[in-house]
């Protein structure tokens, strides 16, 4: 919170000793001088006499008072105020070098608004794999089969885990291919970490900057459409993001096997 805007104006109807006493922001959401048309006497200035409510009535217990000059009085909090409703309070004990008192409290109330931050939208991370983009197709590729009247596929761990390895291995060996030079083709590679599937299927897809653009991107080719209409059981899905000189770039993955 960086401003705190105007604080207050008083009425000289308010004063036996001067016609008119103001308050106005000094330093940020810190500092606010009290000036008054007369000399004040320094000792009436207390945390009875002066103080900073909340809105649930409670004391500020970090204000501090100084008289910098026979009439200025500086209002100081020693820490930020957090969002919220305020009021500065100057009881009627308070009076001035000639020994009249304020006629009554003055009170003046104050907002302190929320500070409006933009929340950002859920990205992956610079570099890496996203958790959540993996979610979200996972979400919408199961979407696009009960919209054809069919089983949802299941989510498999260990099909998740080969299919984050190949997206990463298209960055780090800089191909794009269902064949990669580490692991050989989508059947080598599931097999061997599992030789429990009998059947295996692969969708690829590079530069897509959302899970739904990506989604709709394979549902409109007919062989990636096949494969996500397919009578497999269970998908695994990967992702992962490249960053070179701010230039972010994504890879997708989705394996589907059946045991």
């Amino acid at each position: 919170m960086k401003y705190i805007g105007t604080l207050l104006t008083m009425c000289a109807a308010l004063l036996l000793f001067a016609p008119a006493v103001s308050a106005e922001e000094v330093a940020a959401d810190k500092e606010w001088t009290v000036t008054f048309n007369t000399d004040m006497y320094e000792s009436s200035f207390n945390e009875q006499t002066v103080f900073v409510l909340n809105e649930d009535n409670e004391r500020i217990d970090t204000v501090e008072l100084a008289l910098v000059e026979s009439d200025v009085l500086k209002v100081v909090n020693t820490e930020a105020y957090a969002p919220g409703s305020y009021r500065l309070i100057i009881t009627e004990s308070v009076h001035a070098v000639s020994g009249k008192h304020l006629v009554d409290q003055v009170e003046k109330a104050f907002e302190i608004p929320a500070e409006q931050v933009d929340e950002p939208e859920e990205t992956p991370d610079e570099t890496g794999s996203s958790e959540q983009m993996i979610t979200d197709i996972f979400e919408l590729t199961n979407k696009e089969r009960k919209a054809e009247g069919l089983e949802p596929f299941v989510r498999d761990a260990e099909l998740e885990a080969l299919a984050n390895k190949k997206a990463k291995d298209f960055y780090e060996n800089d191909y794009f291919a269902h064949n990669s030079p580490v692991y050989g083709s989508p059947f080598d590679m599931v097999r061997e970490a599992n030789p429990a599937y009998r059947s295996v299927g692969e969708n690829i897809a590079a530069g897509y900057q959302s899970a739904e653009a990506v989604v709709e991107g394979w549902m409109n080719s007919p062989g990636h459409r096949a494969n996500i209409l397919s009578d497999q059981e269970r998908i695994g899905i990967g992702h992962y993001r490249s960053n070179e000189n701010g230039m972010a770039y994504d890879y997708y993955v989705q394996l589907f096997g059946t045991k």
